[in-house]
């Protein structure tokens, strides 16, 4: 809906993203959405008689300010070439040229269009702007009605947040947990995310931008965690008024380690797994509001086919039905906090491992 009606930031996407680059059509033509837009070549600067794009110095030692291309490593990045509107032709574009570095070039790129250009080798071929590709992509395949099939989320919401994120250009922050990121079709959301955000101008500026969290920020709303998580069990403090008496008696361990099947890492006579992870296996799990370990785990299958059946006991507090507790023996629920004068301050990666 952004691109159907033109709500996106149009400076934007001609000074920061790639949508405003040509692509070759290639013959035969095919509707685009029959095609992927990574299918169709583009026309690189060196394609057409335009000379070497302008560029700014490389980097040359590591004294340069900003992040800057290895001069030794520039020649394998490939150019851009735009359709230049105010000189009706293309126009190289190199890779540094973004944001203000762009304006200085005076190029004015065309988002749509059906466009022809020679090549140096005499050839004649017709492009279009990436934007242009993506945006009949879009009108033929993602209307309301279709994302509300893919996401369930109702057709009149997506367009409520569709509006709300076009009218707050650069100030829309896309706060993304760190459990979606574990899953195979991460790289398809995240694409999603950075073509609505890019689209508004939402990527890079304060309080607009995509960024993720994990979920440990939790105990920052509960001061002295340690004296929670960590009274000394053979010296309680009797005393309502006194202080708690702080002693752990509990030993770190990696998630890694575990979701990798417990199993000792050795390369030749190296042996890389120590310390708290040898020699015992885990012999119960006790996980509190952590969706990590099992049903999120990097390696779900091998875990809870392989893994899990060696645990004697598998224990979970959550607040919602998540789908670790699915393979728990025993699930405790938690109140929320919004139903309670206290407040639980909980971590993502919060579990208790048992050895014998």
């Amino acid at each position: 809906m952004i691109v159907k009606e033109k709500l996106y930031d149009p400076d934007f996407v001609r000074e920061f993203t790639e949508p405003a680059t040509a692509r070759s059509l290639g013959y035969p033509r095919a509707p685009v959405g029959a095609r992927r837009v990574s299918e169709l070549s583009r026309v690189g600067a060196r394609q057409l008689d335009q000379g070497p794009p302008r560029r700014r110095k490389t980097a040359t030692h590591t004294g340069e300010n900003g992040i800057q291309v290895p001069a030794a490593l520039r020649g394998e990045f490939a150019d851009f070439v735009v359709w230049d509107m105010k000189r009706s032709g293309p126009a190289a574009v190199s890779c540094d040229h973004v944001g203000e570095h762009f304006r200085t070039t005076g190029i004015e790129p065309a988002l749509e269009g059906t466009l022809t250009v020679q090549l140096v080798n005499g050839a004649t071929v017709e492009v279009r702007p990436v934007f242009d590709l993506m945006r009949s992509y879009l009108l033929e395949t993602m209307t309301l009605k279709t994302v509300e099939n893919i996401t369930w989320a109702p057709a009149a919401a997506v367009e409520i947040l569709a509006r709300q994120i076009a009218a707050n250009r650069g100030k829309t922050l896309f706060a993304m947990g760190m459990g979606p990121n574990q899953f195979v079709n991460n790289d398809l959301k995240d694409r999603a995310v950075f073509l609505v955000a890019a689209l508004a101008g939402n990527i890079g500026q304060h309080g607009g931008n995509v960024g993720w969290y994990a979920g440990n920020y939790r105990t920052t709303m509960l001061s002295g965690v340690p004296r929670y998580a960590a009274e000394d069990p053979f010296d309680p403090q009797l005393d309502p008024a006194g202080p708690p008496h702080v002693k752990a008696f509990t030993r770190y361990k990696s998630l890694h380690y575990y979701a990798a099947g417990e199993r000792i890492l050795r390369e030749g006579n190296k042996q890389f797994t120590t310390g708290a992870h040898v020699p015992t296996p885990t012999k119960a799990i006790w996980l509190s509001n952590s969706n990590w370990q099992i049903a999120n785990t990097k390696y779900h299958y091998d875990v809870v086919f392989n893994t899990l059946p060696r645990q004697e006991c598998v224990v979970v507090n959550e607040w919602w039905w998540s789908g670790s507790c699915e393979y728990a023996d025993i699930v405790y629920g938690v109140e929320h906090e919004s139903f309670s004068s206290s407040v639980p301050a909980h971590a993502l990666e919060a579990h208790l491992c048992h050895h014998q």
